[in-house]
């Protein structure tokens, strides 16, 4: 690509991240997307194909983004005390959430995703965080204990019903 189309690009990304942060994937379009970024209606599907996949595109773009100034490890070595490594885990994940030096649809967008889910957050997860996670594990030999309950069932039933047998707090659905 030359010089213009990194450009166009781009400004679509940061248009996109905008006007799906404000809007929401299901009620953002193309045209103010375009409009926007100042671009043609066709440079959407130049350079992503469709609607969808510059969704996705987006919230691989701002988690990058975050990730690069906020690793999780903070440059920790793999095998530092556990304490540490969980210290600089929350401290990166508060960081990337309050960050004012990053545009505000940033964390938008990712608060967005997470209300209102889409495949797209799959996808980011799938190839973004669980090799980063699964690999550290496996690294440090670590097996997932067997009291951590998964919630895999896609409701969190599974999870309130551990804690409640482990006496652990939880809110039911009426209370919240």
């Amino acid at each position: 690509m030359d010089n213009a189309q990194d450009k166009t690009r781009q400004r679509l990304l940061e248009a996109a991240g905008e006007v799906f942060a404000e809007q929401g994937f299901r009620q953002a379009t193309v045209r103010d997307i375009c409009a926007r970024a100042g671009a043609n209606v066709a440079a959407v599907n130049y350079h992503f194909g469709d609607k969808e996949k510059l969704y996705s595109e987006v919230l691989r773009f701002a988690h990058g983004c975050a990730i690069e100034k906020y690793p999780p490890s903070l440059g920790l070595p793999p095998d530092a005390p556990a304490e540490k490594r969980l210290h600089a885990f929350v401290l990166s994940f508060l960081s990337r959430l309050l960050d004012d030096g990053r545009p505000a649809w940033h964390a938008k967008i990712m608060s967005r995703e997470m209300a209102e889910p889409t495949g797209a957050m799959d996808m980011l997860v799938d190839e973004q965080i669980k090799p980063h996670w699964n690999c550290s594990a496996l690294r440090r030999g670590r097996k997932r204990s067997a009291s951590v309950p998964r919630a895999s069932s896609g409701n969190a039933s599974s999870i309130t019903s551990a804690n409640r047998s482990r006496g652990g707090y939880s809110r039911s659905a009426s209370s919240g």
